[in-house]
C-alpha cells in the first residue's frame, strides 16, 4: 500500500480547515474510499443535502486526517485499497478512546449486508451502514441520525462537565435568573423520573422529631 505524500496530506488538511470555518463540524463529512468515478453519485447527494465532503483515498490519509482535523462524521468503504475498512474503523476507535472524543462512523458497502458481517462491523465500532449505490433518502436518514446522535452526546458532555447547583437547596441554575429543582432538571434534560423515598437517616431523624 503506497503512503500519501506530505503535500497531499497538507492540501487535504487545509481544504478541510477552510470548510470548518464555514460550517459546523457535523456538516463536514470525510469519505474514505479508493473507488474512482463510482463515488460521484454519493458526492452529488452530499452536495444536495448541503454537506461538505472531503475525499480520502487511502487508510494512512484517513487516519492522518482523523487525528489532525477530527471530523465528526466519516463514511468509510468496506474495502480501501488493500486494507479492510473495519481495520480503519478500529484504529479510529482507538484514537477516539485515547482522545476522549467520538467520531460517528458509517460503513459504505457494495456487498450484501448479512447478519454475520453486520455483527462483525458493529463489533469493530461501526455506527451505521450505507449500501452501494446510495440514494438520497438513505443518505439523508443516515446523516440525520448521525447529527442527532452527536448533538445528544455533546449535550451530555456539557451536562457532565459543569452543573451550577445551589449548595443549600440543591436547585440547579438554568439561566442567570432561573433556578430549577433537581427533579425538574433530570426530567427535562435526561428523561429521568425520580422515585421519591426516605433514606434510613432521614427516617430516623423524622421519627425523633415526631416523638418530641
Amino acid at each position: 500500500m503506497s503512503l500519501p505524500s506530505k503535500q497531499s496530506l497538507n492540501e487535504s488538511a487545509n481544504r478541510f480547515k477552510t470548510l470548518n470555518k464555514k460550517q459546523p463540524s457535523s456538516k463536514n463529512v470525510a469519505v474514505v474510499s479508493s473507488r474512482d468515478q463510482s463515488l460521484d453519485q454519493l458526492f452529488s447527494l452530499l452536495k444536495t443535502l448541503n454537506y461538505h465532503y472531503q475525499p480520502l483515498n487511502s487508510a494512512p490519509l484517513a487516519l492522518h486526517f482523523r487525528k489532525n482535523e477530527k471530523p465528526s462524521i466519516m463514511i468509510i468503504d468496506w474495502e480501501v485499497q488493500t486494507i479492510s475498512g473495519l481495520d480503519i474503523v478500529q484504529q479510529i476507535r482507538a484514537l477516539d478512546k485515547a482522545e476522549h472524543t467520538y467520531t460517528y462512523l458509517i460503513l459504505f458497502a457494495s456487498r450484501a449486508l448479512t447478519p454475520e458481517n453486520c455483527q462483525q462491523a458493529i463489533n469493530a465500532g461501526v455506527d451505521d451502514f450505507l449500501t452501494f449505490p446510495p440514494d438520497l433518502r438513505h443518505v439523508w436518514m443516515r446523516l440525520h441520525v448521525a447529527e442527532k446522535t452527536l448533538q445528544y452526546m455533546q449535550h451530555l458532555r456539557e451536562l457532565r462537565s459543569f452543573i451550577p447547583i445551589c449548595s443549600y437547596c440543591k436547585k440547579i441554575r438554568q439561566d442567570q435568573d432561573y433556578w430549577q429543582s433537581l427533579e425538574q432538571f433530570l426530567a427535562n434534560n435526561m428523561e429521568v423520573e425520580l422515585e421519591l423515598t426516605v433514606c434510613p437517616e432521614c427516617e430516623a431523624a423524622s421519627s425523633g422529631h415526631a416523638s418530641h
